[in-house]
């Protein structure tokens, strides 16, 4: 018996419709609809077809301006893996209203409710929301977000993106530069198992907590991505784990002071610690701490008990700044670093605040 695979047809916009959105009401199962380079104003709708939208000329020549009048781009209808939506710039949006009301708007350039669509090589940029979700609102959605730019965007929550529930997973592209009045600017993940991976966070900045990440009631796995310059005004410049929140991270890279883990259970601060050696003495120190005062750092999440022995080079005790004589110098640097062990940390365990 012979199996016909029937292709789907190619819808150009404007050559065979004068609308995204009207190419994507004529389209079927299958099919492509393919834009042409232009901005291209309002809201697009995927109504839950199988159908890949992109652009013929990419994002940067393709751009879905929703105006200032609501998200760019709704896949609200249980739209599955087959519905894909690439290459474009999606900017000027302020949210949905749909789905709480006008003073809780979410997803500022994109909104998705159930369903696994994919997103990719798109730039979501310029976008914001007054509740959550600056960038992209998920709930309850299994989707793929695949080498995108998730640029300067704003919300309360979730100033790149907001994901509630579902399985989401996000492939390498950057999330960078956007704003969260409470936590989360890069992303706010809220009982959602979320896989991350090879993903630039640089310079999202939280009020709150969580300047690239904030984390509740969830296990999100990170791996291969890089923090760099985020920052929170409490706690977590990297990543605040909330209440019920853990991590499970393989091969990231947090490259600055600030950019730090804190909260989970113990609500520790994570990865910026590590063993200082002055001669014989070690403590356990902040990167910082140890290089103002002169000793030499072995490197985040070590420790003395394995360290003191084994690396740290016997000199004559108590000569911290090894001038061979013990002095008043001496407890100066001893007390700074001493200062920095007790000063207090933040507890990290909070949730959501409201």
């Amino acid at each position: 018996m012979c199996t016909t695979l029937v292709q789907g047809r190619d819808l150009h916009v404007p050559g065979d419709a004068p609308t995204v959105q009207a190419a994507i009401d004529a389209a079927n199962g299958g099919d492509r609809v393919i834009v042409g380079p232009g901005l291209w104003a309002g809201t697009i709708d995927l109504r839950g077809k199988s159908i890949t939208v992109e652009s013929a000329e990419g994002p940067e020549r393709t751009v879905l301006d929703a105006g200032g009048r609501g998200p760019g781009l709704r896949l609200v209808s249980g739209e599955g893996p087959r519905t894909i939506v690439r290459g474009f710039r999606i900017t000027g949006g302020i949210g949905d209203a749909t789905i709480y009301d006008l003073n809780s708007r979410v997803g500022g350039a994109v909104v998705i409710v159930g369903g696994a669509p994919v997103l990719e090589n798109c730039i979501i940029a310029g976008n914001l929301s007054s509740y959550r979700g600056g960038g992209i609102y998920a709930s309850r959605s299994s989707f793929t977000m695949r080498n995108c730019v998730v640029r300067g965007n704003a919300s309360e929550k979730g100033g790149g993106l907001y994901m509630f529930g579902g399985t989401p997973v996000i492939e390498g592209g950057s999330i960078s530069f956007n704003n969260a009045r409470y936590g989360g600017a890069g992303i706010f993940i809220d009982r959602s198992k979320v896989d991350c991976s090879g993903v630039l966070f640089e310079s999202d900045i939280a009020h709150y907590s969580g300047g690239a990440i904030a984390v509740i009631d969830a296990r999100p796995f990170l791996h291969g991505c890089r923090f760099l310059n985020n920052q929170a005004g409490i706690s977590g410049g990297a990543i605040h784990l909330g209440w019920g929140a853990s991590l499970r991270e393989e091969g990231n890279v947090y490259v600055q002071q600030g950019d730090n883990v804190i909260g989970g259970s113990s609500g520790r601060l994570r990865v910026a610690k590590g063993a200082c050696c002055f001669g014989d003495l070690c403590i356990e120190v902040l990167e910082v701490a140890c290089a103002e005062a002169g000793g030499r750092w072995e490197g985040p999440e070590t420790d003395c008990v394995s360290i003191l022995a084994a690396r740290c080079e016997a000199v004559r005790p108590g000569d911290l700044d090894r001038n061979n004589q013990v002095d008043i110098r001496d407890l100066g640097r001893l007390l700074h670093v001493w200062g920095d062990l007790n000063a207090p940390q933040q507890d990290g365990t909070a949730g959501e605040g409201r």
